[in-house]
């Protein structure tokens, strides 16, 4: 939906330090950098200045009395002598919109402007001050969808700052791009807030959404949880809110039919206006190669399922790497779930943004381990511009010397796999590194569950876990619970604390303190802390002395796939 204005008789006064909903900005000229002064700024059609640029080029469009959180307008830039521009933006809260104007065709002096006359709002003396706001993005939200016992998606939000945190949640449909529901809350810090679709009224059934969570007051992180079907038919899948999209997107591992796997790509623009999304792809033996093409509006979302393109062979394993002009964030869902396919499992993994050549860290990699077989694969995907070569090392749990993984030149987007099958059966961590810039996703499968979850090039000193249980359940006699370890693997720390908060009334409920290796991985699993209480969900704040990434482990003995991995997260 795109707000439009025409005509308007109404006025309305400077926006004050209350201003929470609007846009603003600086306007520049694009060949010298210098600040535009009387810029007439429209919102929507170019038929009338909303409002004008001052003396340094800033503007701004308070929103409070005329729109809702949610909404995209469009806004066009126009002075004399530099083309028009428009841009179309989604608004939350308060958004920064930065415009360049090119200079028209044979212009070289353009003339001053006057102030336009008739402006909605007035020309503003300065920019005023806002609260900051933090804008996560789910692509992937889903009631029932696909029936009674069909996909759910309940995703939790942990308030990372300092200070509370007040979230507003807006949820578009995945059909039309509509809003369809808005809910809000107030989060402390390091407590989290859960959303069930499934038991929220205002959403229908058998829908799918995309949905944005605005904070003002406090950065926030989601993970989202992604259930199907009852018994031995079920599936668990879990992926991460994005904060920042990026415009380069890396996928290691994308299937059509292999095994009876499927692939399929959720990608959300979470820019500022309309964008072209091309997903170029090759397999994993180097011998196809396609690419498709999708256009998404600002906050919403498309899918590309494999069984639906012709330029995808069935039978084959690829790598993709998604290109777009906004920003954009992908989430890949893998399933073993078709007509005839037994067992049904699946899980999900966040598409990889790339910051330079860095050390990727693996927490988690399994061989033959949990008395099920469970078994790991390691797909690793060149995310630079030219052929390298990956430095793969692998570390026992238990500790001891490095091993080293051989590896080939892998081409630009292209991907190799391997497996730990020749090492002792057990449970390691890995790192890779190497002259060149990498992607990888870790698959860890059993006789019926699958763990989807992708490196970690940025270790932090402090780590959120959204959601950490004990031997969750809603029935106790027939249902073991979810318990959810948390892996923790180190770079340069030596110790890390860990800080215990309960969902139900977000109380402190004990903290501990670890010892950690380098680049090797320690479990800290909530069903041996001292001071939890079974049947009961916690918020955890990992604090380290040094840099530590981590993942959780999400497992359930209950039956099916009831087994899913994500990785904390760093403050946004």
């Amino acid at each position: 939906m795109v707000a439009a204005l025409l005509l308007v008789t109404v006025s309305h006064t400077q926006a004050s330090g209350a201003f929470t909903l609007g846009i603003m900005g600086t306007v520049t000229d694009g060949t010298t950098g210098a600040p535009l002064d009387n810029v007439c700024v429209t919102l929507g059609p170019p038929l009338r200045c909303w409002t004008a640029t001052n003396a340094q080029g800033q503007y701004l469009i308070d929103l409070s009395d005329i729109g809702s959180p949610g909404l995209t307008w469009d806004l066009w830039f126009l002075r004399g002598g530099f083309d028009g521009q428009k841009n179309t933006v989604a608004v939350n809260g308060v958004v920064t919109l930065n415009v360049k104007l090119v200079r028209s065709p044979g212009v070289t002096n353009p003339p001053s402007a006057p102030t336009p006359p008739n402006l909605v709002q007035p020309v503003v003396g300065q920019l005023p001050a806002v609260t900051q706001s933090f804008t996560v993005y789910l692509p992937n939200i889903t009631k029932t969808l696909g029936g009674p016992t069909g996909w759910h998606t309940p995703f939790i939000v942990q308030n990372v700052g300092a200070t509370s945190a007040a979230l507003t949640v807006n949820f578009y449909a995945f059909s039309d791009g509509s809003l369809v529901a808005t809910r809000s809350a107030t989060v402390l810090p390091g407590r989290s807030f859960v959303d069930s679709p499934r038991d929220e009224a205002d959403l229908p059934g058998n829908s799918q959404f995309s949905v944005v969570i605005t904070s003002v007051g406090a950065p926030v992180v989601a993970v989202v949880n992604e259930h199907q079907g009852p018994g031995a038919g079920n599936e668990a899948l879990s992926y991460s809110g994005i904060s920042t999209g990026a415009t380069s997107v890396y996928l290691p591992l994308v299937s059509k039919n292999v095994g009876g796997w499927l692939s399929t790509m959720i990608m959300q623009n979470v820019g500022g206006a309309a964008t072209t999304v091309t997903a170029s792809f090759v397999s994993l033996d180097g011998t196809k190669t396609g690419t498709i093409v999708r256009t998404v509006d600002p906050g919403r979302s498309q899918f590309i399922d494999p069984r639906f393109e012709s330029a995808l062979v069935d039978g084959f394993e690829y790598s993709a790497v998604l290109t777009a002009s906004q920003p954009i964030a992908v989430v890949t869902n893998n399933h073993h779930d078709l007509p005839g396919v037994t067992p049904a499992e699946g899980d999900s993994y966040n598409g990889v943004a790339v910051n330079g050549v860095a050390t990727t860290y693996l927490p988690y990699i399994a061989n033959n381990t949990d008395g099920l077989a469970r078994a790991s694969r390691v797909i690793v995907q060149n995310a630079g511009s030219t052929a390298a070569t990956p430095v793969i090392s692998l570390y026992k749990f238990a500790g001891g010397p490095a091993i080293s993984v051989p590896a080939p030149q892998i081409a630009p987007g292209g991907a190799f796999a391997f497996t730990p099958s020749t090492q002792a059966d057990g449970e390691y961590s890995a790192t890779i590194g190497g002259s060149g810039t990498f992607a990888a996703v870790v698959t860890t499968l059993t006789n019926g569950t699958a763990l989807y979850y992708t490196g970690t090039s940025t270790p932090a000193t402090k780590l959120f876990v959204p959601n950490v249980t004990r031997k969750l359940t809603q029935d106790p006699t027939t249902d073991p619970g979810w318990n959810t370890p948390i892996l923790i693997q180190s770079s340069t720390a030596a110790t890390a604390t860990l800080t215990w908060y309960r969902f139900s009334d977000g109380s402190l409920v004990t903290t501990q303190t670890v010892s950690l290796s380098p680049n090797i991985t320690l479990r800290v699993d909530p069903a041996a802390v001292t001071g939890l209480s079974d049947n009961s969900q916690y918020a955890v704040v990992i604090e380290a002395q040094g840099l530590v990434v981590a993942i959780v482990t999400e497992l359930n003995l209950i039956g099916g796939d009831d087994a899913m991995i994500y990785k904390a997260f760093s403050a946004p």
